[in-house]
């Protein structure tokens, strides 16, 4: 199956021939990774919020009579990718030690926090989300 992108809307339908239309289709085992769906047409739809490699299990039914209705197994996986994030520096003001603690004020194009963390404390450290020199 086609990879996808953590929080980026995802679809995609299954299919099945050779034998009574219509189909029916369910999950027989494993999980589907967190925020998509799978319906019993076929269809996965949904946004994924987890980067991973989920596998599953899917079972095809036809809607022969008779002797059947005939199904068949097959494993799926799909591979979940982490979103791409795009961090914005501001611009670095000039400090000296003892003056008032600066707002680095960095953001992120996902709406995550940005945290940070000093490479040499004896020189700056970050308290409260601001760095003090």
């Amino acid at each position: 199956m086609p990879g996808v992108t953590a929080g980026i809307a995802y679809s995609q339908n299954l299919s099945t021939s050779g034998s009574v239309a219509p189909y029916t289709y369910s999950i027989q085992s494993g999980a589907l990774p967190i925020g998509l769906a799978f319906s019993s047409a076929g269809v996965f739809s949904g946004t994924p919020t987890a980067k991973g490699t989920y596998t599953f299990t899917v079972r095809s039914t036809d809607s022969s009579v008779g002797s059947g209705p005939y199904s068949t197994d097959k494993t799926y996986s799909i591979s979940v990718a982490g979103k791409t994030q795009v961090i914005t520096m501001a611009a670095t003001a000039t400090a000296s030690y003892g003056d008032a603690d600066l707002v680095p004020g960095a953001s992120s194009d996902s709406g995550l926090p940005v945290t940070y963390t000093s490479g040499d404390p004896a020189i700056a450290t970050i308290v409260a989300g601001k760095v003090r020199i």
